[in-house]
C-alpha cells in the first residue's frame, strides 16, 4: 500500500463522510453532492494506494 495515497484519500474522506450527514440531516441538497464528490475522490485516491486501476472508485456510485 502507497502509504501518501492512504493518508491523503483518509483527509479527503473524513470530511466528506462528515459533510454528507450533516447535509442529510438538514435536508441540503448541495452539501449531499459535495459529500458524495469528496468521498468519490477519495475513494479514487485509495484506489491507488491499493495498486489498482482507479475506475474501480466509480463503484462508489453503488453506495449512493
Amino acid at each position: 500500500m502507497i502509504k501518501k495515497y492512504n493518508n491523503f484519500s483518509l483527509a479527503i474522506g473524513i470530511p466528506g463522510i462528515i459533510i454528507q450527514a450533516y447535509g442529510a440531516m438538514v435536508n441540503s441538497t448541495p452539501l449531499l453532492f459535495v459529500g458524495a464528490a469528496l468521498l468519490l475522490v477519495a475513494f479514487y485516491f485509495y484506489t491507488k494506494a491499493k495498486g489498482i486501476h482507479p475506475a474501480f472508485c466509480l463503484l462508489g456510485f453503488y453506495l449512493f
